[in-house]
């Protein structure tokens, strides 16, 4: 007798916890959204796109001389002396080498910038999303990145969309 008090005991303890764990408030965020739909995150995503652009260009356009530049040594092969045409070829596979050289830099380069942008970013906006979350009792915020389904009810990418451009500088 006593250990089935015991069990129901146990049981009603645990159907508590479990309704008291369920009160917990989670919702999510689409980080990606936030980063494109607001003042602010535009700005960074407009700059890097017009930095990436200048650099294709840059990089096309010495592609375009490198190009050019083999063309008219194999157009002279016949023409240049084996020693002379060698030489040529010599020159222009240490430009190739100097502008694969110049590609990495440049990409990585890029690449640097976008990760500071992204990171000031975060330190603008994480202020406002802990804010955000004390003000609403929210336990946790995901990214929605990484649900596979919910309901758009849990959704707060729009007011934090709102909140970062009212706060805007």
């Amino acid at each position: 007798m006593f250990y089935l008090k015991g069990i129901i005991f146990y049981l009603i303890l645990s159907l508590f916890f479990s309704t008291v764990q369920s009160a917990e408030k989670i919702v999510y965020l689409d980080i990606d959204q936030v980063l494109n739909k607001t003042i602010s995150g535009k700005k960074i995503v407009d700059n890097l796109e017009k930095l990436r652009n200048e650099n294709v260009k840059n990089i096309k356009n010495k592609q375009k001389d490198i190009k050019t530049k083999q063309e008219k040594i194999e157009k002279q092969k016949n023409v240049l002396s084996d020693e002379e045409f060698k030489s040529q070829v010599l020159l222009l596979e240490n430009e190739i080498k100097k502008f694969n050289e110049y590609s990495k830099k440049i990409s990585i380069e890029f690449d640097k910038k976008k990760q500071k942008e992204l990171d000031e970013f975060m330190k603008l906006i994480s202020p406002i999303i802990e804010n955000y979350i004390r003000e609403k009792s929210i336990t946790i915020v995901l990214n929605k990145k990484n649900i596979f389904i919910a309901s758009k009810d849990y959704d707060i990418t729009n007011e934090i969309i709102n909140i970062v451009d009212k706060n805007e500088w």
